[in-house]
């Protein structure tokens, strides 16, 4: 009994971080907490767990690509393929591509990344070479984006 005790004792001693960092989240949108939540979730595979801190912390120009990341892996079993943006509905689609573009615009490298290869493939958004081109050059690149997977 004693050791069923300090069992669990010491897994709630260790989730106190993760709830003290939910809080200051939620509360204050602290971005320290976010970061240390999005370590935590990813070490625990619980990608569904960071979606609601992710559009909290959208008030500080992050958690787009986290979102967009996450919301592709719950809905094909925890395997992330960029590709999967198909195989949704349309307003699924539409909206991860909507998160994309507002990571875009916030600065998120991810999803410049993300949206140069939809862009450029034509996956989820009509084909669009030259948007393509001009995404990767706001990475301060001066050449045209030529895809490593050639």
């Amino acid at each position: 009994m004693l050791i069923l005790c300090s069992m669990f004792y010491a897994c709630d001693q260790r989730n106190e971080p993760v709830e003290e960092a939910k809080k200051n989240v939620m509360k204050y949108s602290e971005v320290d907490s976010y970061m240390a939540l999005t370590n935590h979730f990813d070490q625990e595979d619980n990608y569904y767990e960071i979606l609601p801190y992710a559009l909290k912390m959208q008030e500080q120009g992050l958690g787009h690509y986290e979102f967009y990341h996450s919301y592709l892996k719950i809905a094909f079993e925890n395997k992330f393929d960029s590709k999967n943006i198909l195989r949704l509905k349309k307003p699924e689609r539409e909206f991860l591509i909507y998160m994309l573009e507002k990571g875009l615009k916030a600065e998120e490298i991810s999803c410049k990344e993300a949206l140069i290869q939809y862009y450029r493939n034509g996956w989820g958004v009509p084909k669009d070479i030259k948007k393509a081109d001009s995404i990767y050059k706001s990475f301060g690149y001066p050449d045209t984006y030529i895809p490593n997977d050639k």
